[in-house]
């Protein structure tokens, strides 16, 4: 039987000998993937608090020395439901290095004024951007498609609206640094906030990996490849010679060349999620005109001395 390490009021802390991967098969995977959920459900919110998640290890690496993406470990890869209730004002995620062989997880709900991150300093500004979902809208007009329902914020949106929405608005998008050769493995960290009308709600819980996904992939630059191009500019209801110009765009691209990759279930964008380290996305529902807006920041990091 696994006991949490530490329970408290606002929160819990296991180790396990394994990380909780997407979906397991194994008995003992399954087992503490239970464990997080039921220990979840018993946290109980407010409207001033926010889920605060860490993972820490030796490195964010499965066995077989694939990359994980962070915010996968600790909210994708466990069921929805406890978090649903945890997360209506925002979620953090933070992964801590620490030379040991196990996986702990801790989950608490803190202050949305509490100092965040724990483990990194903000190093270099990369670039940040405010945008008035407004402005999404006029962009779809102007490249020629009214398929406004595709690109609206609700909680099965998928990863393309967060991704058009910044690389077809550059001019509310301030780039401060673009990084070199020597940059490119650089872990960095993720402040985002989104408000949306106080008449509306998403779920945060499930819409994290949409924004986070959509986000990072806006800012590389991702060669284009005929099938994939087609397929994904269909399914985001653009034409492909739009969806090619946007992926081959450098005016945002401050992150590495990447390339579409296929999967099972088609093509996607292939970020480097794996290197963000900390996130946080703060939701508002404090819009009166009905008008979303999406604005946040993106830093290159350093570990805090301990």
């Amino acid at each position: 039987m696994i006991i949490p390490k530490c329970e408290y009021s606002n929160g819990f802390y296991y180790e396990f000998d394994e990380y909780i991967s997407y979906n397991p098969k194994d008995n003992k995977r399954i087992y503490y993937r239970k464990c997080l959920s039921e220990s979840l459900q018993k946290l109980e919110n407010n409207e001033n608090k926010i889920l605060q998640a860490t993972y820490s290890a030796k490195e964010i690496k499965s066995k077989n020395s694939k990359f994980i993406d962070l915010d996968n470990m600790l909210f994708y890869n466990i069921p929805k439901k406890p978090f649903n209730n945890l997360c209506q004002k925002g979620l953090r995620f933070e992964f801590q290095h620490q030379d040991i062989s196990e996986h702990h997880y801790r989950y608490e709900l803190v202050d949305k004024e509490e100092s965040f991150p724990r483990y990194w300093n903000r190093d270099c500004l990369m670039i940040c951007w405010n945008i008035d979902w407004n402005d999404v809208y006029c962009q779809l007009h102007k490249d020629g498609n009214i398929q406004d329902n595709t690109m609206r914020i609700k909680t099965t949106s998928g990863a393309h609206i967060f991704w058009y929405a910044l690389k077809s608005n550059p001019k509310s998008v301030n780039v401060r640094h673009y990084l070199n050769k020597a940059d490119e493995t650089s872990q960095f960290g993720l402040q985002i906030e989104l408000s949306i009308p106080m008449k509306q709600s998403v779920n945060l819980a499930t819409l994290e990996k949409a924004i986070i996904d959509g986000t990072i992939s806006a800012f590389h630059r991702c060669i284009p490849n005929i099938c994939g191009t087609q397929e994904m500019s269909s399914r985001m209801g653009i034409s492909k010679e739009l969806f090619g110009k946007y992926l081959d765009n450098e005016d945002i691209s401050i992150l590495r060349k990447t390339e579409l990759i296929e999967k099972k279930y088609g093509y996607q964008w292939n970020p480097d999620d794996h290197k963000c380290v900390f996130g946080e996305i703060i939701l508002n529902n404090n819009i009166t005109n009905g008008n979303c807006k999406f604005s946040g920041k993106l830093y290159t990091v350093k570990p805090k001395q301990s």
